[in-house]
């Protein structure tokens, strides 16, 4: 199902998605769920599940805190959304065949923790493939906007299109044991640390 989010500013602390739900807000900067929690802001706990039109916001860079996280789930949703002021903005220990549509990224340490990784003795991540994120922008991340990286599982056969990295003072793109990755149409400006590395 679909749960609706009015428009406004919304604290909170933590927050789990289950399976085939969508949250979705009244538009990026319209809809502000704000958290300064110093761990997993908003879990996506299920299959095909995620948010659109929103705007998820840590306000500040606590150490320790995940804005949004995910450990093997696939098709994935985010559409139209900014993840902001979070010490990793992003964080997926596999999954497959998300779509993100339109996300921006902005003022975290790391933006963007993609990899293909079993999760340690757990042994319940996976392989971080077929996933495509099109549109929208990484700016400002200190660290590294997008790592996309092979920890102990394939990581392959990603798409990132039509990305702006700007400003970034740390590296914009890093790759570290990933294969197959395309980055089509996207554009680099004044990333002080590099672009791709």
């Amino acid at each position: 199902g679909v749960v609706m989010v009015p428009a406004g500013t919304f604290t909170f602390t933590q927050l789990s998605i289950p399976a085939n739900v969508l949250l979705v807000g009244k538009g990026r900067d319209v809809t502000i769920l704000q958290s300064v929690v110093a761990d997993k802001v908003v879990t996506i706990a299920g299959e095909k599940a995620g948010f659109s039109d929103l705007t998820l916001d840590g306000n500040s860079l606590q150490v320790g805190s995940i804005g949004v996280y995910m450990l093997a789930k696939n098709e994935t949703t985010i559409e139209n959304a900014t993840v902001k002021r979070f010490r990793t903005g992003i964080h997926a220990q596999g999954g497959r065949r998300a779509q993100w549509n339109d996300l921006y990224v902005d003022n975290c340490y790391v933006g963007a923790l993609l990899s293909g990784d079993i999760n340690g003795v757990a042994a319940d991540g996976d392989e971080f493939r077929y996933n495509r994120w099109s549109g929208g922008r990484v700016t400002s991340c200190t660290s590294i906007g997008i790592h996309l990286q092979f920890v102990d599982r394939k990581c392959w056969h990603n798409s990132f299109s039509d990305i702006g990295f700007e400003n970034n003072t740390g590296v914009a793109f890093k790759c570290t044991g990933a294969r197959w990755t395309d980055l089509d149409g996207c554009w680099w400006v004044a990333n002080t640390g590099g672009d791709i590395i």
